[in-house]
């Protein structure tokens, strides 16, 4: 789906502009910075046998003794690795990483399943408080015979965050999904974008679009069993 290559340009972007000290956890590391003439500071931390260390939770908690400025944890993908990453963003470390979702309202439901049941409701408070930004990304044929990305987002403000907070854990997926619609980027938003644009064909196009309105009608049954 392009996520590395996108966290890489976000943090490229970051660095060039404020030369951050940065911290990666990667398995394995991908991208290397050390063109660019800005840079601060970076380490990178090569997770798995033979590398720095064992686990990303491991080592995002040896990043955090660090004092580093931005955090790259390659994939929160466990209880704990998710814990240590809202650890880190709650004590004012801008933190990136990434998950394996189908869409935007859906991340905070992977991220709450790592958690046992009973859990949830408190969890649920500090992913929201954590959130500033979600980018779901997928890669589809262009019209020169290439691939580029269509992406879908939402910026979690202080009126997105405190919709997320007053609702029940069972609604999240709904809650969240409402609010991409009503002030977010839609998946199809971005191919409208791109068709217009000639980047993308009508059959693209289509095929977004039918996705779409699938993702709605179960949109709508999921909402109306909740009610």
């Amino acid at each position: 789906c392009g996520k590395s290559t996108l966290l890489a340009s976000l943090l490229r972007h970051r660095i060039e502009a404020q030369a951050e000290h940065m911290i990666t956890a990667e398995a394995p590391i991908e991208y290397v910075y050390d063109d660019i003439e800005t840079l601060s500071c970076i380490t990178a931390q090569e997770i798995g046998r033979g590398g720095d260390h064992k686990s990303f939770s491991d080592a995002l908690v040896a990043a955090l003794r660090k004092d580093p400025d931005v955090i790259l944890v390659g994939e929160a993908r466990d209880k704990e690795t998710i814990e240590a990453a809202l650890h880190g963003a709650q004590t004012g470390h801008v933190l990136f990483t990434t998950c394996h979702t189908n869409g935007v309202a859906n991340t905070i439901n992977r991220l709450l399943k790592a958690f046992p049941e009973g859990d949830r409701a408190a969890i649920q408070m500090d992913i929201v408080d954590a959130l500033s930004l979600i980018v779901y990304q997928t890669l589809v044929p262009s019209t020169d015979g290439k691939r580029i990305a269509l992406r879908e987002y939402l910026i979690f403000d202080g009126e997105i965050k405190d919709r997320l907070r007053e609702c029940e854990t069972h609604k999240i997926f709904s809650e969240c999904y409402a609010a991409l619609i009503e002030y977010g980027q839609s998946l199809l938003k971005d191919a409208e974008i791109k068709l217009k644009q000639g980047l993308i064909s009508d059959i693209t196009y289509r095929r977004i679009q039918k996705e779409f309105e699938s993702d709605i009608a179960k949109h709508k049954i999921l909402t109306e069993e909740i009610a």
